[in-house]
């Protein structure tokens, strides 16, 4: 159970919206593993409950407050699973895997025709006619969908210190409660036509998915590698040294029906729609020990989308980046000792969903600038039993915020919120 307004300061009442969000959730599996010769399977099934209840309320100082909408109308959903995994090893150097999935999902909006009393001499909207208005749809409240998913994934391993992968999919995924379920209509421009009012609401107070999209479909395709010398074993853990590891991936997904925030034109309510997409990622790993005391690092990644429906563009690809470690370890009478440094580098973003007029706006030209920062850290072990870290992460104070916001991509308004600046840390850790 959560709300917007028990754990902040409220500036002024009577323009808080008061929200209040209730989710229970049940999940039980059960699985089963067999192993006959050179064939390991594993099968299962799980069954998730989900219900989730969001109410909105006009907060009122000297009388009751209204309960004017539900961000989501009391939501039941059923979600079954059943799947099976198979992993065939047929030599050293070749092995392959498989997998096929299949979910139901069945949900039902308990209030969907709630009749809300009039606010103000003005009708309020229940879900099914905010659905009615922003879609077209007379949906019932009743929805039930399903998925079906496969990969196929391909081990080859000519020799100890190479190996390479092909991964091919066919995922299906069902869209979660805010990206199909949302009804959080607004009073004051529901159905309105007075230009005024439409201007100053604009955008404010609605979030209105919808409750027929369709399901995603990725068809992509994974190419792996990794070579490392035959005296490799990890990462600042060699005794002679002079070793490397080296790992690159790509992956190029073809989506259907990709399901993507945008706005309604009229009045600038955030809606779901899908859309058809092209994604690709790159990502590389370089570990070296230039003998057995001191190592390098490095790290890139690198994105890139394509609204291929309308040529919206998509948001929240990740910028080009670049991590790099040095670091240095050494033995003493009582354990090891080590210093380094961490140097992180990411690039501008210069496509992305900045126009909250016209698009979603999920993304913030200030969080889409470059920047570089630098920590340094040192440790010592004693034995492997009892450790002391200590770093400075930031040690330049630099002054930014990620581009990449995983936690909410609704914001109607999105802020960019700066990351910690410089700042030290003491750690301790025992083994027992």
């Amino acid at each position: 159970i959560s709300d917007n307004f028990s754990v902040r300061p409220i500036v002024d009442p009577t323009k808080l919206p008061l929200l209040k969000m209730e989710r229970k959730r049940w999940d039980y599996y059960a699985k089963f593993d067999t192993q006959v010769g050179d064939l390991h399977n594993q099968v299962g099934f799980s069954h998730e409950i989900d219900n989730h209840l969001g109410r909105r309320w006009k907060h009122e100082l000297n009388s009751a407050d209204i309960f004017n909408a539900f961000r989501f109308p009391d939501i039941h959903v059923n979600k079954y699973k059943i799947f099976d995994t198979m992993k065939y090893v047929l030599n050293e150097q070749n092995d392959f895997e498989f997998g096929l999935a299949y979910e139901y999902n069945k949900a039902k909006m308990r209030a969907n025709d709630y009749k809300f009393h009039p606010m103000g001499g003005k009708h309020l909207p229940s879900s099914r006619e905010v659905w009615q208005y922003y879609y077209g749809i007379n949906f019932d409240g009743v929805v039930d969908t399903d998925a079906f998913s496969a990969e196929f994934k391909y081990n080859f391993m000519p020799n100890k210190i190479s190996k390479y992968t092909i991964n091919l999919a066919h995922i299906e995924r069902i869209g979660e409660n805010p990206e199909r379920f949302s009804s959080l209509s607004n009073p004051f421009t529901f159905n309105e036509n007075d230009q005024g009012k439409l201007k100053m609401w604009r955008g404010k107070q609605m979030n209105i998915a919808n409750p027929l999209i369709k399901k995603e479909e990725h068809n992509f395709i994974k190419l792996s590698s990794n070579l490392k010398s035959e005296n490799f074993k990890n990462y600042m853990n060699e005794i002679f040294g002079d070793s490397y590891n080296f790992v690159i991936d790509f992956m190029y997904d073809d989506v259907k029906n990709l399901i993507i925030f945008d706005r309604f034109a009229k009045d600038g309510a955030i809606i779901t729609r899908n859309v058809d997409a092209k994604i690709f990622k790159a990502s590389s790993l370089l570990e070296y020990n230039l003998n057995s005391n001191l190592g390098f690092s490095a790290k890139g990644f690198y994105a890139y989308g394509r609204n291929d429906t309308d040529s919206k563009p998509l948001y929240q690809i990740r910028p080009l980046e670049l991590d790099l470690n040095l670091d240095y370890k050494d033995y003493f009478s009582f354990g090891t000792y080590n210093v380094g440094s961490a140097l992180r580098m990411v690039s501008k973003q210069t496509k992305g969903d900045f126009d909250k007029k016209n698009h979603a706006g999920v993304d913030n030209r200030d969080s889409a600038k470059g920047f570089a920062t630098m920590d340094l850290y040192a440790g010592v072990n004693f034995k492997d039993k009892f450790g002391v870290r200590l770093g400075v992460n930031n040690i330049f104070d630099k002054k930014y915020s990620e581009f990449i916001n995983v936690n909410h991509v609704q914001s109607v308004a999105p802020k960019a919120v700066n990351a910690p600046g410089r700042n030290v840390y003491l750690s301790f850790h025992a083994a027992f």
